[in-house]
């Protein structure tokens, strides 16, 4: 027998449930890492119950994984719906907004970036997230300026790392919520590229 598809009032409710689990996992991993952090906890600030989240996930691992998949799809939509304005500059300051509001909001998901790439738990899903940024990056950079073929993925990179940073600089307690500063920042490094090389 062929199971059912889930109706659209169900998709919706499996979408927000996911919403709320990753808000609550990436909160609480913000504030004691996530080594630390207890299906329990998570559930409880999630308003769902643990046995929710075993059906759903069948461990911490797999909820754990399946949260940085949310968060991935989450981010790279917005990317890709930025990445679709016809200016190029525009494209590239309109994804750094999106990079540098989703960071501010998730600050636990660019710590797992920036940390947890250089471990064996979840580096080849973090490096694959990595990737498809930068190729998203590049697609839009290209449009914009001519860069050497060999350079074109280290400088979408470097620009992402450089959102990735100046984001959590905007964020430390001596600067908090200072998001317009980590955006014109990031700027600047597209700024130099177009004035030392050639614009399309």
């Amino acid at each position: 027998m062929v199971a059912e598809a889930p109706t659209p009032r169900e998709r919706v409710r499996a979408t927000a449930s996911k919403q709320r689990l990753f808000a609550a996992g990436m909160q609480l991993m913000g504030v004691q890492g996530p080594q630390s952090v207890t299906v329990d906890e998570i559930a409880a600030s999630a308003g769902v119950s643990k046995g929710t989240v075993y059906y759903n996930f069948g461990s911490k691992d797999q909820m754990l994984e399946a949260m940085l998949d949310f968060g991935t799809e989450t981010l790279l939509s917005a990317l890709h719906e930025a990445a679709s304005h016809e200016d190029p500059y525009q494209a590239l300051r309109l994804m750094i907004e999106v990079a540098v509001d989703f960071i501010e909001r998730y600050p636990a998901y660019a710590q797992l970036l920036l940390n947890e790439r250089r471990t064996e738990r979840w580096a080849m899903q973090l490096q694959v997230l990595h990737t498809q940024v930068v190729e998203v990056i590049e697609r839009v950079l290209v449009r914009l300026v001519e860069l050497p073929s060999e350079l074109r993925s280290t400088v979408s990179a470097a620009l992402f790392g450089a959102a990735l940073f100046a984001v959590r600089q905007s964020a430390s307690p001596q600067r908090p919520g200072d998001k317009d500063s980590a955006v014109r920042a990031t700027m600047l490094i597209i700024d130099g590229l177009m004035a030392g090389g050639t614009t399309r």
